[in-house]
């Protein structure tokens, strides 16, 4: 067999696909551009890289409107809990977290896989008993928390020798991804 296979590159190639890369990076190039508008085309692509499912039209008008508002307004984890809560009902930290991080590149995402290697889990499953404007209060110290233990990890050896691989992995997104991005890929991988 006479086939020139570089390691490096196909791991490279298959981790890009595997995060999905291009499409991140899509989301965020677009959501940076002024008046960035949330197209048809960019909502399709967010709703299948976010998994954003079965919501209202109203519930998807208003969460991009309050994407496309979030570069001006800079609105907190915790107003936009709010707003979105009004629409629905439902608490969406994930989706919040999400939208931040569109934006911020520097602010984690919320996920059950997020929380779960974070030993937050617990915590936040505990709170379903608890009276609204609690859980409200207790969203935004868990997604308080995530923020400080990516800070913490990202300047620990370990989280430097993750970024690093990272950026060995995938050299050409090395400048392209934050380093907490760079991290939740590999907390959103261990499963």
């Amino acid at each position: 067999m006479n086939c020139l296979l570089d390691p490096s590159k196909v791991i490279g190639e298959c981790l890009e696909t595997a995060f999905n890369i291009k499409t991140y990076c899509y989301l965020v190039e677009c959501a940076s551009m002024d008046n960035f508008i949330a197209t048809a085309d960019y909502r399709k692509a967010y709703n299948g890289f976010y998994r954003v499912r079965s919501r209202t039209p109203q519930w998807y008008n208003l969460y991009y409107s309050l994407l496309e508002e979030q570069k001006t307004k800079h609105r907190s984890f915790i107003e936009l809990l709010r707003e979105l809560h009004k629409c629905d009902s439902n608490l969406e930290v994930s989706f919040v977290s999400k939208l931040i991080a569109t934006i911020d590149t520097s602010k984690p995402i919320w996920d059950q896989y997020v929380i779960a290697n974070l030993s937050l889990k617990k915590e936040w499953d505990q709170s379903q008993k608890l009276p609204l404007e609690e859980r409200i209060q207790l969203a935004d110290s868990i997604y308080s928390k995530i923020q400080l233990c990516y800070q913490e990890f990202i300047r620990s050896p370990e989280g430097q020798r993750c970024i690093d691989r990272f950026d060995c992995e995938l050299p050409k997104f090395k400048n392209a991804i934050s380093n907490t991005k760079k991290i939740d890929f590999f907390l959103w991988s261990k499963r």
